[in-house]
């Protein structure tokens, strides 16, 4: 099983008294989620299950992604208020809740909870710079993809192997 970790795309900070929930995507942020979404739609193994925070800026990130897929793949849509500025202990207990059934998932959620996760979830590996990558700085539309060692309702920290961190920088 895999799973794919994706911090909301850059959000614009144009009104100061904007509440944090309802804050939009900048361009910059339309941009990189774009990327990120062509990304998934080469890379071929799309997710079936989208876990979303309900943050504007995490669904305008999705929206963004989801238009570059390709139009005939199926998926299920989860926009969860339990995943706006989550912990990690929150996160992990959503993904724990998908059905087995479920191959491929994506998460689109905030920092820090999105990047301590993927911290705990990931096997250490001297060898493997894309965690060192991951750990020192998780930007905003930032991916790290995990291979599971365990179904989702067994979760544990510390058994996925992290096969790559992407950011929109590599992208570009």
């Amino acid at each position: 099983m895999q799973l794919d970790l994706l911090r909301h795309a850059k959000s614009s900070w144009a009104d100061p008294d904007q509440d944090d929930h309802e804050r939009p995507l900048n361009a910059r942020g339309e941009a990189a989620a774009g990327a990120i979404g062509r990304y998934l739609a080469a890379r071929g193994d799309l997710p079936t299950r989208v876990l979303c925070s309900s943050a504007r800026r995490a669904r305008e990130t999705w929206e963004r992604v989801a238009r570059e897929l390709p139009s005939e793949h199926q998926l299920e849509l989860v926009v969860d208020e339990r995943l706006y500025l989550a912990s990690p202990g929150a996160l992990l207990e959503c993904l724990r809740a998908l059905p087995r059934r479920v191959e491929n998932a994506l998460l689109v959620g905030h920092n820090p909870g999105v990047a301590q996760l993927a911290g705990a979830l990931a096997r250490e590996d001297p060898f493997n710079r894309n965690l060192d990558t991951m750990r020192a700085k998780y930007p905003t539309a930032g991916l790290a993809t995990l291979q599971l060692a365990d179904p989702w309702d067994e979760l544990v920290v510390g058994r996925a192997d992290l096969l790559r961190f992407l950011t929109p920088r590599e992208l570009a």
